[in-house]
């Protein structure tokens, strides 16, 4: 059987040969399985150093759009990011009301959705030092991906054949390699016995926009499983629900410690780790 896995954002210093390593190590010792997965076929297309480069070589990132009073930014990159970099900061209780002031900027020359992205990450990182730069990291490599010219075909050409022509198979996703990863099974129907999702960002609506439905379990999964930590910002703490079909079963209570979005974390959880076991017939 062949078992995916497919990161999510800040991975360009990383391989294929280290995420399919240190992934199965990390499963077979939740489990104290040591070798479960020698017999598979294990596979992680890499798409971590190229989503970085096109991140890198936009015209302009939302930061520099604020720097420059948002000039020559597309309206659409800069609503897209303020509405996910507004919907994690409701999630986590964060009072926008006084967003203005929560940074030493000079607002009257910007966009409105500039205007609030600054200091809405301004008051995340004061109510979770750290949390506010990785939020930020997470909307630029996102924002690429959906809105940079041609990224996501590209992206997406460098995931699609290690889903696809292979037999049955189990697909874990991190992070953006969950949104990677649905958008690609639901337009092609490989047997899926299991599918994993780690940290998604799917729950988030802005995510789900720039997806278009159907929000659905796709065709080919037989069994779907979303793990997230209830500290993890990129899916709010929450479980996939409606808009989202029913039947998608959500761990909702995993603790990954100080680094909440973790992947060393989510696959150490033993369920998780059960979970791909009972799926294997390697």
């Amino acid at each position: 059987m062949r078992i995916v896995f497919v990161h999510g954002i800040n991975n360009q210093s990383n391989s294929s040969e280290w995420i399919a390593r240190d992934w199965a190590n990390f499963i077979e010792r939740a489990i104290n399985k040591p070798g479960l997965l020698a017999g598979c076929d294990v596979v992680a297309p890499f798409y971590g150093k190229r989503l970085a480069e096109l991140t890198r070589d936009r015209d302009m990132t939302v930061r520099d759009a604020v720097a420059q009073s948002a000039t020559g930014v597309p309206d659409a990159d800069v609503e897209f990011a303020e509405s996910l970099v507004g919907e994690i900061a409701a999630g986590l209780g964060v009072d926008t009301a006084d967003v203005e002031a929560a940074a030493d900027l000079d607002v009257t020359t910007m966009t409105p959705g500039v205007r609030a992205l600054l200091p809405t990450l301004a008051l995340i990182e004061r109510w979770s030092p750290g949390t506010g730069d990785f939020v930020m990291r997470f909307v630029k490599e996102a924002n690429t991906y959906f809105r940079g010219i041609g990224a996501k075909d590209e992206i997406d050409a460098l995931v699609k054949p290690a889903l696809t022509g292979h037999g049955s198979q189990i697909v874990i996703g991190h992070s953006l390699g969950s949104v990677v990863t649905f958008d690609l099974l639901r337009n092609n129907a490989t047997d899926t016995r299991l599918y994993v999702t780690l940290g998604s960002p799917l729950p988030l609506a802005s995510v789900q926009r720039q997806l278009g439905p159907p929000l659905r379990q796709p065709s080919a999964v037989r069994r779907w499983l979303n793990a997230i930590d209830p500290d993890d910002v990129v899916g709010l703490g929450r479980g996939l629900v409606p808009p989202f079909a029913i039947g998608i079963e959500n761990l909702t209570d995993l603790r990954n410690g100080w680094d909440s979005h973790s992947i060393r974390g989510y696959l150490s959880d033993a369920r998780v780790a059960n979970a791909i076991a009972t799926a294997l017939s390697c």
